[in-house]
């Protein structure tokens, strides 16, 4: 049977649930370990891999690694549900649910990065209000009646708005 590398300095796991090329790797390794310098695998992986496989009947180890989960993989379903229900929602707020939920601290960004992965994206608050139509409409007409300004009208209008008069040598200057 052939053996397939999970990831480089993990251990080999059979298609199978036969023993018998991790025996042969085993007695290799009583008498002398030449097959594991020929593989390229380190000697303690073969007698992990044999006693996993006297444990629980396969030789294939869960490779475990890096930082643990704060969501489990229940919590995920339900941070997307939460979005779904109410689109408005920021991640801030699905953040405080699923805590008061799960009794667990959880990051907005973990709570951002999980709706990503379901095909949602994290809503951010507003940070001003929005225009309403009087205000639209009165930016609009401003904007019509100042659209020929050159930058120098900008300035002095600027300049009156906050000082209140400025002198014509200022005006003359530009």
């Amino acid at each position: 049977m052939k053996l397939q590398k999970r990831r480089s300095g993990d251990q080999y796991s059979e298609h199978k649930k036969s023993p018998g090329r991790l025996h042969t790797w085993k007695n290799d390794r009583k008498a002398g370990g030449g097959a594991y310098r020929h593989q390229c695998i380190n000697k303690s992986v073969v007698p992990r891999a044999w006693k996993a496989f006297q444990t629980t009947g396969r030789a294939v180890r869960k490779v475990v690694g890096g930082r643990p989960r704060t969501t489990t993989a229940a919590d995920d379903p339900y941070i997307i549900l939460q979005a779904k229900r109410d689109q408005r929602q920021s991640a801030s707020f699905i953040t405080q649910q699923l805590s008061t939920a799960t009794r667990r601290q959880v990051s907005r960004f973990t709570v951002a990065r999980r709706l990503h992965k379901g095909g949602l994206f994290a809503r951010s608050p507003e940070r001003c209000l929005p225009l309403k139509v009087d205000h639209r409409r009165h930016r609009l007409q401003w904007c019509r009646e100042h659209k020929n300004w050159t930058t120098v009208n900008g300035v002095v209008s600027s300049l009156r708005m906050r000082v209140g008069s400025v002198p014509e040598a200022i005006i003359n200057a530009f």
